[in-house]
C-alpha cells in the first residue's frame, strides 16, 4: 500500500482492494493516527469505490455514538441481561438507555464524566459502591414460588 496525504482530511492514508475468502472483495483503508501504541487505524468497507476521505468521514460521523455505548456497557451493564426472553432483553436495554439519560441530566458540568456522575449517585443512594450478584428482575410468580406463597 502506498501512503499519501488526503487533502480533505489532512491525514496520511493508504487504500487498496483486498480479497478475503470469508467476506469477499472489500476496500481497505489505512489511516495514520500517530498514537504511540496504535499508529494506524484500519477501515474496511464493502463499497469498493469508497475513497480514503469518504471512509474517514464515515468513521468520524459515527464517533459521537461510541462514547455512549462504552458508558452503557461499562457503567450501566448493557450486556447484563442473561434472560433468553426477547421481552426481558428489550426491557433491560430500555432501562439502560433511561439510566444513561438520567446520568446525563445529573451532570454538573460538561467536563464531568458519566462515571463520575454514577459514582456520586451510587454513593448518595447506597453510601457505597454495590453490585448485584444475582438477577434482580424476577417475575412475581417466580418470586412467590421462591417464597413458598401461592399466587391467585
Amino acid at each position: 500500500m502506498h501512503d499519501w496525504t488526503a487533502r480533505r482530511v489532512g491525514l496520511v492514508v493508504a487504500g487498496a482492494d483486498v480479497y478475503s475468502p470469508r467476506i469477499g472483495h472489500v476496500r481497505l483503508t489505512r489511516v495514520r493516527i500517530n498514537q504511540p501504541k496504535r499508529p494506524y487505524l484500519y477501515l474496511v468497507t464493502n463499497d469498493r469505490t469508497c475513497t480514503p476521505s469518504q471512509a474517514w468521514a464515515c468513521k468520524i460521523s459515527r464517533w459521537p455514538i461510541e462514547p455512549m455505548f462504552r458508558d452503557e456497557k461499562q457503567l450501566l451493564d448493557l450486556a447484563g441481561c442473561q434472560s433468553p426472553r426477547v421481552e426481558a432483553q428489550e426491557t433491560h436495554i430500555a432501562l439502560v438507555l433511561v439510566a444513561w439519560v438520567v446520568l446525563q441530566r445529573l451532570r454538573h458540568a460538561p467536563s464531568q464524566t458519566a462515571g463520575e456522575v454514577r459514582a456520586e449517585l451510587v454513593a448518595t443512594v447506597w453510601g457505597h459502591e454495590t453490585r448485584f450478584s444475582a438477577c434482580v428482575s424476577v417475575s412475581l410468580s417466580d418470586a412467590s414460588v421462591l417464597q413458598g406463597v401461592q399466587m391467585p
